[in-house]
């Protein structure tokens, strides 16, 4: 039984190449007709009926390519009804969304009705563009955006780099989390400096949450004493950690080693083990803009594949029509946005001349 996953962007399916999968839909009463259709064509649909399901047997898809596959019924009393889901032929193309476009067919689709790919289309023809293409270059986009951004767009879990926590990686791996692995970070006496007591910070932001802090000696792995969890104080939107000693008993095991460290104003490179996630939460809703400048950037990939020129005529029997289109303006418009977000995000910098 073929099984379809219910999300917010619709119903979808997945399904490999060459294999027969069975798919069903529940109706509140029996119906008395029930007819398939799926498009683009060329899948084998065996449409059949128990009860008040509707089934249907489908094979033929081609690799890489997503089907838009609808159930019509008709119930008691002439009411009409129907049911979509997109179904995938998985080769190739991921089937998991990513952060800014988790149902991949609407992202493609949006690709594919957009203005500009058709009329690059129509002046210049080719090939088809094929799914897996499209997603690719959405993919690229979002990377792309990313970096610019200097920031993840979704959530991540960091660890130390060091083997120790390989079995800590693994496990949250196998629970669905992006894993990043960082080195230590080094312990300067000014951490516990009077104007800035116990201010980290920390590589990536934004920081949701601090799993733990850990002095490491004698090498990255050890675990020589571990500040109180709630003494720990990200600021959320940044890469700053504050210590604030709360409520209770210190059960910091100081020895004389890192007491040393304290009174002789010692730097240790890496003692400072931290574990933390990191990377925008939602950030569809905080950031509703990117989603769209991504989709820009990934279709001027597109035309730039497709060497479409800055300008053109088409002349015929009674028609002359010019077309143009300057594409660094398009990309200098991109970047200015991505600034702007990146400053919204990152916070306003500061420029030396």
């Amino acid at each position: 039984m073929g099984t379809i996953r219910e999300t917010a962007g619709g119903a979808w399916a997945e399904q490999l190449p060459g294999e027969t999968a069975r798919y069903a839909f529940s109706w509140d009463s029996v119906p008395s007709t029930s007819i398939w259709t799926c498009k683009p064509e060329g899948l084998a649909i065996v449409a059949e009926r128990s009860g008040n399901e509707t089934e249907a047997l489908i094979s033929g898809g081609e690799a890489g390519r997503w089907y838009g596959v609808t159930n019509t019924v008709e119930l008691p009393g002439g009411q009409v009804r129907c049911r979509t889901f997109m179904l995938l032929f998985t080769a190739g193309l991921p089937t998991t969304g990513s952060a800014l476009f988790p149902f991949p067919p609407d992202a493609v689709a949006g690709i594919r009705r957009d203005r500009l790919v058709k009329l690059a289309k129509s002046h210049l023809g080719g090939d088809e563009l094929t799914d897996d293409v499209i997603w690719g270059k959405i993919l690229a986009a979002e990377a792309e955006a990313e970096r610019h951004l200097r920031v993840w767009l979704a959530p991540r879990e960091v660890l130390p780099a060091d083997p120790v926590y390989d079995a800590d990686a693994a496990a949250l791996a196998a629970a669905g989390e992006r894993v990043e692995r960082e080195p230590g970070y080094d312990y300067d006496p000014a951490l516990f400096d009077g104007s800035r007591w116990g201010l980290l910070e920390l590589r990536q932001r934004p920081i949701s949450v601090v799993r733990w802090v850990r002095f490491a000696y004698p090498n990255p792995g050890s675990n020589l004493s571990e500040i109180p969890a709630n003494w720990l104080r990200p600021e959320g939107t940044t890469n700053k950690v504050n210590i604030v000693p709360s409520t209770g008993t210190v059960s910091l095991p100081l020895n004389t080693f890192i007491m040393s460290i304290l009174g002789g104003g010692n730097r240790v490179p890496f003692m400072l083990a931290v574990a933390y996630r990191a990377g925008i939460e939602d950030v569809n809703r905080r950031y509703p803009d990117l989603a769209q400048i991504v989709k820009r950037m990934a279709l001027l990939s597109i035309v730039d594949d497709m060497l479409m020129p800055q300008s053109g005529s088409v002349s015929a029997d009674g028609l002359s029509q010019s077309i143009s289109f300057e594409a660094d303006k398009h990309r200098d418009t991109i970047e200015t946005k991505l600034d702007k977000l990146r400053d919204a995000i990152q916070g306003p910098r500061l420029v030396f001349v």
